[in-house]
């Protein structure tokens, strides 16, 4: 623009003598994307001993809310195998600690946990457990058996709570035990964990 003369504007580019107006568009068609099966960073644990084998571990429990609403499944996965729970109480997966190999599954109801734990689970081995529709009668039950799995103390069920719970009978007592008790009121308990295969002593 020279100094000095009036401020002058290109004409607008847009369709229509006034821009003021709101110009015509073409219509946007959106198109729903196809779940891609291969995208994203592959599933695998990232270790600084590549010497170790790990498995898969995903827990997921069930809350009384849950099941009434059809809302969430019960399920443990290890790897790519999934067993479903459509029982009530407690489902075990009992799990060879040195090859990761599933060696048995119990469901059964939580007042005789303390006897299958103890009679039928041999040392070294990786115990899953999730629960789905935990009763109101198991409101305030202890389980102390849930000790000899690796929990620091002895478990109360909340009352239509979730329990979830990746354990071990062995010793030494590893670090990566995890324990999800939770009550009516929260989300239901789970999880997911990568679990190192036991190197030594297997035979």
């Amino acid at each position: 623009m020279t100094a000095g003369l009036p401020w002058t504007c290109a004409p607008s580019p847009f369709w229509g003598d006034d821009t003021g107006k709101q110009t015509w568009q073409p219509l946007r068609i959106l198109k729903r994307a196809a779940p891609c099966t291969h995208c994203g960073a592959p599933q695998v644990a990232i270790t600084s001993t590549p010497s170790v084998k790990y498995i898969r571990v995903q827990i997921q429990s069930v809350r009384r809310a849950d099941i009434e609403n059809y809302s969430r499944l019960a399920f443990i996965k290890v790897n790519d195998d999934v067993t479903l729970f459509r029982g009530w109480g407690l489902l075990f997966l009992v799990l060879e600690a040195c090859s990761g190999t599933i060696v048995n599954k119990w469901h059964f109801d939580p007042a005789y946990t303390a006897k299958v734990a103890e009679t039928f689970i041999k040392e070294r081995s990786i115990v899953l457990v999730c629960s789905r529709g935990l009763t109101e009668e198991l409101g305030g039950a202890e389980m102390s058996v849930f000790s000899s799995l690796g929990s620091a103390k002895p478990v109360i069920f909340h009352k239509e709570g979730s329990f979830a719970m990746l354990g071990y009978k062995g010793s030494p007592r590893p670090s990566w035990i995890k324990v999800c008790n939770h009550a009516a009121e929260k989300k239901s308990a789970s999880v997911q964990y990568y679990v190192p295969l036991i190197q030594r002593r297997c035979g």
